[in-house]
C-alpha cells in the first residue's frame, strides 16, 4: 500500500476458471476490476469486465478521498479513506458511512488508510484521527459486525502522540495484525505492530518480539501486513534502523517476518529475499499469501533518484524466494499485491514519473501486462482480489 495519505485503490475480482493448462496466459481467466480512485474532481469507482481494457464510472463523489479497499467475497466489500464505503451488490451501488465514532473528543477526521474484511459482516477499520486541543493525531481502529451499518471504536494497544495505524489484515479465525507509527519528536518517530486474537476487541504490543531489544523501528519501517489462509501471519517492510544500527551495518534493507502461532511468536525471513535481491537499498510495501505456501511481497530497489519496481515469489512460505521481472523494468515503487489464486494476480504502484503502474498475470508472474487507466486516475494505492467462481 502507498504512504500516509495515499488517494486511490484498486479492488480486483478475478475468477479463474482454467481447463487443461493453469498457466495458460490466455484461457478462461475471466475477471472484474474495481478501480477506486481520487481524480482532481475527487473520488470515483470505476468498472473494467475485460481486465482494463475498458473502463466505466459507476460511483463518483467530488468530497471525499479514498485510500484503501477490501471484499470478502464478489458482492460484499467496503473503501475507506475520509468516510467508509460500503456495497453488498459487487459495486454495482455503494453507500457512504460518513459519521465513524471518533476515538478522541472534537477530532477532524477519522482518516482510514485501511480496511480488512473478515466476512460479509465483519470487518475492521484503522487510521488517525487529529485532536485540535493538543494538536497530536490518534491512531483509531473500528469494527463493524453488521455488514457496515454502524462501526465501533476499538480500544488500541497504543495511545502515544501523533501516532496512526497504517495496514491491517483480519483472519477467517478472528487473529488480527496491525501496523503503524507514532512521533516522540521532531526527529524520531518509531514503528509498532499490533496482534489481536479475538477480531480486534483486544491488541497487544508485538514490537520487542520481531527484535530482541524490542527499538530500532524507525517510522515507515513496517509498511503492509497479511492474513494468510493457514492462520499464518505476516508483516514486511524496511529496516530504517538508523541511528540505533552500526554505521557499517547495511543501509534498510527490506524485511519480513512471519507468525505461525497467531501472532504469539515471530521469526524473521528477510536473509533468503535479501540474498535474491543484490541492491541494499531497497524495501517491500506490500504482502499476499494465498493458497497455503505460496505468497508474493512487492516494492523497490536504488536509490530515491533511480527507484525500481521489485516483485518477489515464494512457494515455500518464506523459505526461499525468487525475483520476477516486469516488463520494461519499470521505475518506481510497487505499493500493493493481490493474487486470487497461484496464477492470477496484480501488482499496483507508481512509476519515477508520479505516474499509475499497474501489472496483471494470469501464470503466475512468468508473464506481466501492463493495464492502463483512465488518465485523470493520477494515483493508485492498494490491490485487492476476490473470485467470482465461489
Amino acid at each position: 500500500m502507498l504512504p500516509r495519505r495515499h488517494v486511490a485503490a484498486i479492488v480486483i475480482a478475478l475468477a479463474a476458471h482454467a481447463c487443461g493448462d493453469s498457466h495458460d496466459a490466455t484461457r478462461g481467466a475471466a475477471s472484474r476490476i474495481w478501480a477506486v480512485g481520487q481524480t482532481a474532481k475527487g473520488a470515483v469507482i470505476l468498472r473494467s469486465d475485460d481486465l482494463g481494457e475498458g473502463w466505466s464510472t459507476v460511483f463518483a463523489a467530488p468530497m471525499l478521498t479514498l485510500s484503501a479497499v477490501s471484499f470478502s467475497d464478489q458482492d460484499h466489500g467496503w473503501a475507506a479513506g475520509s468516510a467508509i464505503l460500503r456495497t453488498e451488490d459487487g459495486g454495482s451501488t455503494w453507500r457512504v458511512h460518513e459519521n465513524i465514532v471518533p476515538v478522541d473528543p472534537r477530532p477532524l477526521g477519522p482518516f482510514f488508510f485501511d480496511v480488512a474484511a473478515r466476512d460479509a459482516r465483519t470487518g475492521i477499520a484503522v487510521g488517525e484521527t487529529f485532536s485540535p486541543p493538543d494538536r497530536f493525531t490518534r491512531s483509531i481502529a473500528v469494527q463493524t459486525g453488521d455488514g457496515g451499518m454502524t462501526w465501533t471504536a476499538l480500544a488500541s494497544a497504543t495511545r502515544a502522540d501523533n501516532a496512526f495505524l497504517e495496514a491491517v489484515c483480519v483472519g477467517n479465525d478472528g487473529t488480527a495484525v496491525a501496523v503503524g507509527g507514532a512521533g516522540f519528536n521532531s526527529v524520531t518517530s518509531i514503528s509498532f505492530a499490533l496482534s489481536s486474537d479475538d477480531a480486534g476487541a483486544t491488541w497487544q504490543d508485538v514490537r520487542g518480539d520481531l527484535r530482541a531489544d524490542g527499538v530500532g523501528f524507525l517510522e515507515g519501517s513496517f509498511r503492509d501486513v497479511a492474513c494468510g489462509p493457514d492462520g499464518e501471519l505476516w508483516i514486511v517492510g524496511r529496516d530504517l534502523c538508523q541511528p540505533f544500527c552500526d554505521s557499517d551495518e547495511p543501509s534498510e534493507p527490506l524485511m519480513i517476518f512471519r507468525s505461525r502461532d497467531g501472532g504469539v511468536k515471530w521469526e524473521e525471513q528477510s536473509a533468503e529475499a535479501r540474498r535474491e535481491v543484490a541492491e541494499t537499498n531497497s524495501g517491500l510495501q506490500a504482502v499476499a499469501f494465498v493458497e497455503g505456501n505460496r505468497g508474493w511481497v512487492a516494492g523497490f530497489t536504488g536509490d530515491d533518484d533511480d527507484r525500481r519496481a521489485l516483485v518477489l515469489r515464494t512457494a515455500d512460505a518464506g523459505a526461499h524466494w525468487e525475483r520476477r521481472d516486469l516488463p520494461g523494468d519499470p521505475t518506481g515503487t510497487l505499493d500493493a499485491v493481490a493474487f486470487a489464486t497461484a496464477d492470477v494476480g496484480i501488482v499496483a504502484g507508481r512509476s519515477g514519473e508520479d505516474r499509475p503502474l499497474l501489472f496483471a498475470t494470469r501464470n503466475g508472474g512468468r508473464r506481466w501486462t501492463a493495464v492502463a487507466l483512465p488518465p485523470d486516475v493520477k494515483e493508485l494505492a492498494d490491490v485487492g482480489i476476490v473470485r467470482t467462481d465461489e
